[in-house]
């Protein structure tokens, strides 16, 4: 495979062009024990604390967490707060609408 197909194999129309961004992607242990694949569509903030919206592989949910860059690693957090998980979904939302306004 050539280095160039090789840097850009993860592009959304499968082409390997330099016009589609890397996919990031993280692996989350659930709570059954079941560790899974997922893909990292998004980093953001509201109230100045740091969420991750990641979209685990073969699933069509996109799933919130809180997020922490820590030194051993990222480490995600459950936003056991039902209001403010209800805030951070309309942020990521909005930011989504956005993006397709443009």
């Amino acid at each position: 495979m050539s280095e160039d197909k090789k840097v850009h194999e993860n592009c959304d129309c499968g082409c390997g062009c330099e016009e589609h961004e890397e996919r990031a992607f993280i692996e989350i242990e659930f709570e059954d024990g079941v560790a899974s694949k997922c893909e990292v569509i998004d980093i953001f903030e509201v109230e100045e604390k740091a969420y991750i919206a990641v979209l685990p592989e073969g699933e069509e949910s996109v799933l919130i967490y809180g997020f922490e860059d820590k030194e051993e690693g990222p480490e995600l957090l459950n936003i056991e707060d039902e209001a403010l998980y209800e805030k951070v979904c309309d942020e990521f939302i909005s930011l989504y609408e956005e993006e397709e306004e443009e």
